[in-house]
């Protein structure tokens, strides 16, 4: 009896071993994946591109925080897919911000006359399944473009 007692318990050990270990490999993954640059996957990009296509177009600036080499990177990325897609991208280039906030993620911006195209620019993203949020910001009253901050990564 106590061989069987003794081989129940070991099968007990290794149990809780293997789901101590799936936890780490789970734990390990989402490190990964918070500490991986974003970008635009090839699947994503061509999703982004034909929905762009079938959307209004418009002139857009993009922003990104100034010293976030990662977040530059991204502002690039997606300033080349909306070039290639008709879009007109006025400037993409670092900003500091006021107070030193700084959004998360991809925050995009119109106002009143580029709400349509600002929308539009949203949905494309969404469907491309890249993670965007529309913000109303009563500063840029006076600009006749979209304006995407590419913000820090969340």
């Amino acid at each position: 009896a106590s061989a069987n007692e003794r081989a129940a318990s070991l099968e007990l050990e290794i149990a809780e071993a293997k789901r101590r270990q799936a936890e780490a490999e789970k734990s390990l993954l989402e490190l990964q994946n918070r500490l991986r640059p974003r970008s635009i996957s090839p699947e994503q990009r061509e999703k982004l591109s034909l929905e762009l296509r079938k959307r209004l177009t418009g002139s857009i600036v993009i922003h990104f925080p100034s010293m976030d080499a990662e977040a530059e990177q991204f502002a690039l990325q997606i300033a080349e897919v909306l070039h290639e897609n008709n879009w007109e991208v006025l400037d993409c280039s670092p900003i500091m911000r006021i107070g030193g906030i700084v959004p998360k993620g991809l925050c995009i911006e119109g106002r009143s006359q580029t709400t349509v195209m600002a929308r539009e620019l949203e949905q494309s993203f969404i469907n491309s399944e890249i993670e965007i949020v529309r913000t109303a910001n009563p500063q840029i009253e006076n600009f006749l473009e979209v304006r995407l901050m590419v913000g820090v990564k969340p």
